[in-house]
């Protein structure tokens, strides 16, 4: 069993490099394990491959 214990309010997380596909996936996955609201922000055009992870996520 996977146990990742929440940040004590971490406010804004700020990552100003664009996430690989490996990364994307992997921090979709994390954030659907998660009981409250997570939103992902990048800039560019996320590929095939994320989108159908977060569209599977939903």
């Amino acid at each position: 069993m996977l146990n990742i214990h929440p940040l004590k309010n971490p406010g804004r997380i700020r990552w100003f490099l664009p996430p690989s596909k490996s990364h994307m996936i992997r921090w979709i996955a994390l954030a659907s394990q998660s009981e409250s609201w997570t939103n992902l922000v990048f800039q560019g055009r996320p590929g095939m491959d994320i989108e159908s992870m977060a569209g599977c996520m939903e």
